[in-house]
């Protein structure tokens, strides 16, 4: 600790002038009395007393402007003689005790070390007083002697605490001082990097308009994209109906042409057959990988036993394994849980494994087999083919990856199953990944969730917001606000809780329940921004939004009606759904199952071709049923009127009155209420999404009329914006 300066020292003693003082006024209250005594004033000779009295004041004020040190010392030592003198001439008993203040004056004056020297020179003084004048008795001097010793252990407990106290402030002082400079070096940081704050955010403005654009104009081209790959695969399923339901009518029943076809003929006809097959398949493929990847892919979870659906997969797939003497194994535990999924679309994943090491391995066999982990079940599809080579691993699930070696690529298929297969097992929260060695075979591994509530997957949108408004820097410092995703509670009898989250991206929480009590008890335990009710009519919606409303009175209520995920089509009262191109066997199904069987058909389509088509399929199997054909959809229902049929074929895509008009008429027409109705269309029956008919909206016992206006406004600008739309 450092020392403070000379200067700090002699700011704490007494100053000379206030002792002058201090001896002008003794001198003033020693002489009056004693002037006003007579018996005092005749032992005590004033004329001596008197100037000694006031000559000390001036002689100290004198030594004081020559040198302070020696006026210092002198007003210290002065009131042993003067106390001494008054006691020789007075023998007051005990004011020998004064000769302490000495003592004390040294102190105060010149410090502990004078100190101690004046109480040695006022006991030494006291002592030669005593031996040369005498008239001191022995308690006089114990008593003098005591004062002396009791005033100078006084001075020390004073003066070494607040010596101590000083060095302390001027430690404190000190550091105080190198703190304000730091301050101010760091204010002048501060503020530059305030100036380069405020620039930075200057320039992350621009860069956010420039995002929102870019962010726009990717959305729109995503539409487009969608849009495009569903037009262009509607307008090529429409020709490939054709080239294969003709090819297939030409290979399996040649005799309907009279005569029998060459055999060339007859292989050159298997191979458009099988190329068009190849290339149906491919614009699903590339149709179903543009709906997962712009989130519109929606999955119709079930638990299921996923033994059965590999044996699904197995059985697909078994022709080509004996054709080619390949053998195939399942291993699966007897005890295996089911677990939530979508059928169809793991079906898939697993049958695309199972085609590949098919059409790789030439020798030995494949085999798939089931793990049963905690959490997960874990499914390998194991083969003996070449295997796949290191730098091929790496991109094996790009989109139209078939491996760098031509013997790889002239097995033939799309490159798009792996691609597809990954964003499958990905919307069900899974993984896929591979170990190959090359000439040692492959193992692909599939691990699915057993049972995984469905979250919105989190898109690089999550650290988008339009809502960013730009905020001035202000200088006083504030606590950040916490911000989280709204919290949305669902309850959806329907189960179809995909259907509303697959627009949701990261930025909103959805729990979702399909019984009410439970949802209920969700918002008790953990409060919600919102708790969405939907019912497939009002009639259902309306008691579970009634008890809702009840039990929820601090929370938003959002009731939908919505149907479940059906084409219109169907939802219209449509009998069946075949997707174009519709091959010979499934028409023929699809018939054979009617009961009575049809005896007449009408077949509406505006295709020509697709007539004619249709017309051969039908006829193919039974030439006894009557065949009739309309181009409109109101031909179609002239026709119905004029002499009803047993059957309907009716395509979709018509002009002046489309085909799901036609079946709302037929619908509801009492006569024809009752005809069956199949519906032959190259749209998908899955690429429907059930629209929200009606919503019900409540907030505790009712919403304020001016808070009605604000939520009509802003209903109303969310139908109105295009880029709200989800997905």
């Amino acid at each position: 600790m450092s020392q403070p300066p000379p200067s700090f020292k002699d700011d704490l003693r007494i100053s000379v002038v206030s002792v002058i003082l201090l001896q002008i006024i003794v001198a003033a209250v020693y002489i009056v009395p004693v002037e006003s005594s007579p018996l005092l004033s005749a032992r005590l000779d004033l004329r001596v007393v008197e100037p000694v009295l006031f000559i000390l004041p001036m002689v100290t004020l004198a030594l004081y402007r020559w040198n302070e040190r020696l006026a210092r010392w002198f007003a210290a030592l002065t009131p042993i003689a003067v106390v001494i003198g008054i006691h020789h001439q007075l023998a007051i008993p005990g004011i020998l005790v004064l000769l302490s203040i000495s003592t004390g004056l040294a102190a105060g004056l010149l410090g502990l070390r004078a100190a101690f020297g004046t109480a040695v020179g006022a006991a030494a003084a006291l002592l030669l007083y005593r031996s040369l004048a005498g008239g001191v008795d022995g308690w006089q001097l114990g008593i003098a002697l005591i004062a002396i010793l009791s005033m100078l252990l006084l001075m020390v407990s004073i003066i070494r605490p607040a010596r101590q106290v000083s060095v302390w402030a001027w430690s404190y002082y000190q550091k105080g001082v190198e703190t304000i400079e730091e301050n101010r070096q760091s204010r002048g940081e501060l503020n530059q990097a305030l100036d380069d704050l405020a620039h930075a955010n200057r320039q992350l403005a621009l860069l956010y308009e420039k995002q929102t654009a870019l962010q726009h104009i990717a959305e729109e081209a995503e539409r487009t994209k969608s849009s495009f790959v569903a037009k262009v695969s509607h307008e090529f399923r429409t020709p490939l109906n054709m080239i294969i339901g003709l090819a297939a009518v030409m290979i399996e029943n040649p005799h309907v042409y009279g005569r029998s076809l060459p055999a060339e003929m007859m292989e050159d006809l298997r191979i458009i057959h099988r190329n068009c097959e190849h290339l149906a398949s491919l614009i699903n493929d590339v149709l179903a990988l543009s709906q997962a990847q712009s989130g519109q892919m929606i999955l119709h979870r079930e638990m299921l036993p996923i033994g059965e659906i590999i044996g699904e997969a197995l059985d697909v797939v078994r022709p080509l394994v004996m054709k080619k003497k390949l053998s195939l194994a399942l291993e699966i535990p007897s005890d295996l849980q089911d677990i939530s999924c979508d059928r169809t679309r793991i079906r898939q994943v697993i049958l695309n494994l199972l085609s590949n090491a098919a059409r790789f391995t030439d020798h030995g066999g494949i085999v798939v087999q089931v793990e049963d982990q905690p959490n997960n079940v874990l499914v390998l599809v194991r083969d003996s083919g070449p295997g796949i080579l290191p730098d091929d691993m790496e991109r094996i699930f790009e989109p139209f990856c078939q491996g760098s070696e031509k013997a790889w690529r002239d097995k033939g298929g799309s490159g798009l199953g792996l691609t597809i297969s990954k964003q499958f097992v990905e919307l069900h929260g899974g993984k896929i990944w591979l170990e190959s060695q090359t000439g040692a075979g492959t193992t692909f591994f599939v691990s699915l969730p057993k049972n995984v509530q469905f979250t919105p997957q989190a898109g690089p949108t999550r650290w988008i917001s339009r809502e960013w408004p730009w905020v001035e820097r202000r200088p006083e410092a504030k606590i950040a606000s916490l911000t989280d995703r709204p919290r949305v509670v669902l309850c959806d009898p329907l189960d179809g809780q995909d259907l509303l989250i697959a627009g949701a991206g990261a930025a909103v929480e959805i729990e979702s329940f399909r019984e009410l009590n439970e949802a209920l008890a969700s918002v008790h335990s953990m409060p919600a921004h919102v708790v969405l009710l939907r019912g497939s009519r009002l009639a259902d919606l309306r008691p579970m939004f009634d008890r809702a409303r009840k039990q929820l009175p601090d929370t938003p209520l959002v009731g939908c009606v919505a149907p479940q995920q059906v084409s219109p089509a169907l939802q219209a009262g449509a009998d069946r759904y075949l997707v174009k191109p519709i091959h010979p066997s499934a028409l023929r199904e699809a018939i054979q199952h009617l009961q009575p069987a049809p005896r007449s058909v009408l077949i509406a389509d505006d295709d020509t071709d697709a007539r004619r088509l249709i017309e051969r399929m039908v006829t193919l199997f039974d030439a006894q049923i009557k065949v009739e054909m309309a181009s409109t959809g109101a031909e179609a229902l002239r026709i119905l009127c004029d002499h009803p049929v047993d059957l309907l074929l009716l395509d979709l895509v018509m002009p002046e009155i489309d085909g799901l008009q036609v079946l709302q008429s037929i619908r509801a027409d009492a006569a024809l209420s009752r005809l069956t109705v199949f519906i032959l269309s190259a749209q998908d029956p899955s690429d429907f999404r059930p629209q929200c008919q009606e919503m019900l909206v409540a907030f505790g016992d009712g919403i304020d009329l001016r808070k009605t206006l604000e939520c009509a406004l802003g209903v109303s600008e969310i139908l109105f914006n295009p880029h709200a739309e989800a997905g």
